[in-house]
């Protein structure tokens, strides 16, 4: 089977290929911090990440409505943060060991006006169980849903193969997908276990003197492992929600809050809760800053919840490079360790095209 469904997919995206692209663009982003533990947690101490993350798109929308996404991502630290503080909510999203590794590779085909698959190497965040607020913020309890974390989910900085299939009508649609079960050996399909997801979305344009929309998800998950030294088969579901106040042009308030459950008694973090707000163009003459501050609390069994406080600053120049210097205070890493205070300034540059390009 393996060897089959990689021979369908190779046969796919080199038929696509031989297509003449329509255009083709280079996404994806350069970043360099430093994360530092003032106090508490395990012991005071700074660590440097270095990321860079590329992605390349070839489209053939005027041929077969289809793209093939190629990605390399390459990662360098010196040692990882949770060393120091302890937390079970990693400081930074952006930790992780050094390699270079294959981020994205997957072929997206448009089938009909309400219907669209994508298939290959992908990170789940990108398509599900994340909206762009959270994004705002560093702290690892802002991204995919905690009470996932008791499973090995295809996302940063392990993407694995999966498979989505998006059913979308006017306002509201359904996600359906598949990913393998082990992503961080990305050779082994679905032979170490499979993960599976299903995500109903709402969008809603609200009629006040705001113009406000609002953005409902809920999603329900299902892990199969018959590898224990790898994790354990559980379940779990989880509400996320995201309203947008478009004040004017210059302006923009967002806030978010998610929630998640997991029943299953080997889940270590039965329970998650996360909400924050994010400010563009507070200061004038800077549309393009982020003001944000978020709060995410975990549960962690036989344990004391561990709490993230988190305020954090994004600083647009030079049109494609950010500066953001963020704080953090966490109570109760991993449940059980004194009050970590810890901050972090990170340095992006964002490709968004003006690399590489071809309309």
């Amino acid at each position: 089977m393996k060897k089959s469904l990689i021979v369908v997919i190779l046969y796919v995206m080199t038929q696509t290929a031989l297509a003449k692209p329509q255009h083709f663009t280079m996404d994806g982003f350069m970043v360099i911090e430093d994360v530092s533990n003032f106090s508490g947690g395990i012991q005071a101490g700074s660590v440097v990440n270095a990321i860079i993350h590329s992605i390349v798109s070839y489209d053939f929308l005027n041929t077969y409505n289809s793209q093939i996404e190629v990605g390399i991502l390459g990662i360098t630290y010196t040692q990882n943060q949770q060393s120091y503080t302890g937390a079970s909510q990693k400081v930074s999203n952006l930790s992780a060991q050094r390699e270079i590794r294959l981020a994205e590779l997957n072929y997206f085909q448009d089938i009909n006006s309400w219907a669209d698959l994508r298939l290959g190497i992908m990170d789940i965040r990108e398509y599900l169980n994340i909206y762009d607020l959270p994004k705002e913020l560093i702290n690892s309890g802002f991204g995919t849903n905690r009470v996932m974390s008791n499973s090995a989910v295809a996302t940063y900085p392990y993407p694995g193969f999966g498979a989505i299939l998006n059913l979308k009508h006017a306002n509201y649609g359904l996600g359906l997908a598949v990913f393998q079960g082990d992503p961080q050996h990305q050779s082994t399909l679905f032979h170490h276990g499979v993960f599976f997801l299903e995500e109903a979305y709402l969008d809603l344009q609200l009629q006040d003197s705001l113009k406000s929309k609002l953005y409902l998800k809920a999603g329900f998950w299902q892990y199969q492992q018959p590898d224990p030294t790898i994790g354990n088969s559980n379940i779990g579901a989880y509400l996320m929600a995201q309203n947008v106040w478009l004040e004017n042009q210059l302006r923009e308030v967002n806030t978010f809050a998610q929630i998640g459950y997991g029943p299953n008694s080997l889940n270590n973090i039965p329970y998650s809760i996360t909400a924050g707000m994010a400010v563009r163009g507070l200061i004038p003459d800077r549309t393009k800053d982020f003001l944000s501050f978020g709060f995410s609390q975990i549960w962690l069994r036989q344990k004391s919840p561990e709490v993230v406080f988190e305020l954090g600053y994004k600083l647009v120049f030079l049109q494609y490079c950010e500066l953001k210097p963020d704080l953090q205070y966490i109570i109760k890493p991993n449940g059980n360790l004194p009050n970590a205070f810890a901050g972090i300034l990170r340095l992006a540059y964002n490709i968004n095209g003006h690399i590489l390009q071809k309309h």
